[in-house]
């Protein structure tokens, strides 16, 4: 288990300590993993402007993101400097 799973389940048994939190659970396998594994998933293997262009992509899949474009000029580029 990652730090990071360990401070999402503290901070959610925190808020409410009846939490399943268990491993198989649905909060674990529905809520807390898949955020876990978004903070820390790629952010450190991914160079920046990748990781950025990706998660607009995500986000906001009806955007043209390309070379040029203002958003990759003004978040992207600018954010990956």
């Amino acid at each position: 288990m990652s730090d990071m799973t360990n401070y999402i389940i503290q901070k959610l048994l925190a808020y409410d300590p009846t939490l399943d939190t268990s491993v198989g659970s649905p909060l674990r396998s529905l809520v807390i993993e898949p955020i876990s594994e978004t903070l820390i998933g790629d952010a450190l293997d991914t160079d920046a402007r990748s990781l950025m262009l990706r998660k607009l992509k995500e986000a906001y899949p009806d955007l043209t993101l390309g070379s040029g474009d203002a958003v990759v000029d003004i978040i992207v580029n600018a954010g990956s400097l």
